[in-house]
């Protein structure tokens, strides 16, 4: 029951998630074949913007849910540390997965964590 209500009251966080993990784990071979951008560092902006994306709705999600409303500043930490967890997972399984001839990139995580600080920025903002 606990966890149908977290599912329920996460949904946007999770959805993202999903795409996330699709995205990060998509073979190489497959990967090349999606002509949706093709320009130079066109794999950094997809991860910032996803990174964005995360970030906001996590921090969305928690305000909505009334999740650290008493210290709005752990809304932060917490709304950081997942998505920071999330690039390290993503980019350990493209390290470890070899069948998905991915490669772990630092630069990737740099642009996660970037898309997740300007997400949760965003956020601080509107939410005054």
């Amino acid at each position: 029951m606990l966890i149908h209500k977290g599912i329920i009251r996460f949904w946007r966080t999770i959805s993202v998630v999903i795409v996330i993990m699709s995205l990060c784990l998509i073979p190489s071979k497959d990967l090349n074949k999606i002509d949706f951008l093709k320009f130079n560092y066109e794999d950094l902006l997809v991860h910032l913007i996803m990174f964005i994306a995360f970030s906001s709705l996590l921090f969305y999600d928690f305000q909505r849910n009334g999740i650290f409303v008493k210290k709005p500043a752990l809304i932060t930490i917490w709304a950081m540390s997942l998505s920071l967890g999330l690039g390290i997972i993503t980019e350990f399984l493209q390290y470890a997965l070899v069948s998905l001839n991915r490669s772990a990139s630092f630069a990737d995580l740099l642009f996660d964590f970037l898309g997740a600080s300007m997400g949760i920025t965003y956020m601080r903002f509107i939410r005054r």
